[in-house]
């Protein structure tokens, strides 16, 4: 894994998130209209990477069982950013150009995929994306003319957007939820992260890790968790230094040497 890849004019170069983010077109995508680029809150470029990595390992492994060959993976975290950028790739290819942040379909540039300020300093999200979602939560809060607007150039939808605005500030983001119930609207609460991780108990766990006591962890993906602690720095130093052939005064010189 490497910011630019291993070939081009910036494959020595060093490469963080926020500059992976920024040259594979992301920030571009992201924030308000007149704010400029927005970097994501968290790091995206790393975690792409890192899932594009793990895939082409067991793709690699899968490879080498069918043909005997081995693989070398090179992983770029802006080109990571770059693919999943192709809708709007796409509609800069077909258009020339793509709606400025914060006025796209999926960053904010239509009311029924937005998020909305309520009553008690809460959010709501909406992601009322298929035309019968829209058309329920237009029936419930009493706006059916919005129906037929759903993709309505700008200039429309800054005026649902101000109603709406109005209409979910009315009432607190529990309010909300108990007014939607069990309606096939797609709105959910806008949590904080502490909120989040008290609302999804079930996904942390916590280990008895040596000379810190518990420690909570956000469980695996795939419904499994480690059951063993991290180890203790050097803690299987001469296991593995046994395995790999050093007898007890080998291992007792790299430790007098400091070299474990």
């Amino acid at each position: 894994i490497s910011g630019f890849g291993q070939t081009g004019p910036y494959a020595g170069r060093p490469g963080f998130d926020q500059i992976a983010q920024g040259m594979g077109g992301l920030m571009s995508v992201t924030g308000l209209p007149g704010q400029g680029p927005v970097r994501a809150g968290i790091a995206v470029a790393d975690s792409a990477a890192g899932l594009y990595c793990a895939f082409g390992i067991l793709a690699a492994l899968l490879e080498r069982r069918r043909t005997g060959r081995g693989q070398a993976l090179d992983i770029s975290m802006t080109d990571g950013v770059l693919r999943w950028l192709a809708l709007y790739a796409a509609e800069q290819w077909a258009t020339g150009t793509i709606p400025a942040g914060g006025r796209g379909p999926l960053s904010g540039g239509y009311a029924y995929y937005s998020v909305y300020a309520t009553a008690d300093g809460g959010a709501l999200t909406v992601a009322a994306v298929e035309p019968r979602f829209w058309t329920n939560l237009c029936h419930m809060l009493d706006r059916e003319q919005y129906a037929a607007l759903q993709h309505a150039p700008w200039p429309g939808q800054a005026r649902i957007f101000a109603d709406l605005d109005a209409i979910f500030a009315s009432r607190t983001r529990d309010q909300w939820m108990a007014f939607f119930g069990d309606a096939e609207v797609c709105v959910g609460p806008a949590l904080t992260l502490a909120e989040a991780l008290d609302r999804h108990s079930e996904q942390i766990s916590a280990l008895d890790q040596p000379g810190e006591g518990s420690v909570r962890q956000i469980g695996g993906m795939f419904g499994s968790t480690a059951s063993r602690p991290a180890p203790a720095l050097g803690e299987h130093s001469d296991e593995l230094l046994t395995s790999l052939g050093y007898d007890g005064s080998e291992i007792a010189g790299l430790r007098a040497a400091s070299v474990i």
